[in-house]
């Protein structure tokens, strides 16, 4: 069936960018799309602040245990925004090479988890021991970190994804 507002002489061509015809998974798209959003904010608002946040607590209270964990939690961060936008870009542009930051991003994602979780009973230690405070604290530490792992989860399967869309459409 043919277009009636179609011009005669236009013959219509399906555009795309990268590798003749192959467009990636939506999935992917969205996955490396939202990792930039997140990438993006962890490395202009939460590393930043959390450097600052550092170094006014070392000031305040250098025997703080927390301390001893937040270099690794600001370097999980760092390396979580840096690879995680360099990564989402490079498979946007279809690029097998974003895997591997991908892949770092990833990572660095799960030792920041477990930093957090590290971090958890001291942090809860402010609370009264079996108060409400502490049990909500738990409680919303749960649903982040269930929420964390749900977004590190659906980043990989992305990440794998890709990897299999390029071996069908880009080669190696």
């Amino acid at each position: 069936m043919t277009n009636p507002y179609q011009s005669s002489g236009f013959q219509s061509q399906k555009i795309s960018a990268g590798f003749s015809g192959s467009n990636l998974p939506v999935f992917c798209l969205i996955m490396f799309i939202v990792c930039i959003v997140f990438s993006g904010l962890r490395g202009f608002v939460l590393v930043p602040l959390s450097t600052i946040g550092w170094f006014a607590l070392d000031t305040q209270n250098p025997d703080d245990p927390l301390l001893q964990t937040f270099l690794f939690e600001v370097l999980t961060g760092a390396v979580m925004a840096l690879c995680g936008i360099i990564g989402s870009a490079l498979m946007l542009a279809k690029k097998k090479v974003g895997m591997i930051f991908g892949w770092i991003h990833v990572v660095a994602a799960l030792g920041s988890v477990a930093v957090v979780l590290f971090q958890l009973p001291i942090m809860a230690s402010q609370f009264p021991e079996g108060g409400e405070e502490r049990v909500g604290f738990y409680v919303a530490a749960g649903v982040v970190f269930l929420l964390r792992l749900s977004l590190i989860s659906a980043f990989a399967i992305a990440v794998v994804m890709f990897g299999k869309w390029f071996k069908r459409h880009g080669g190696g």
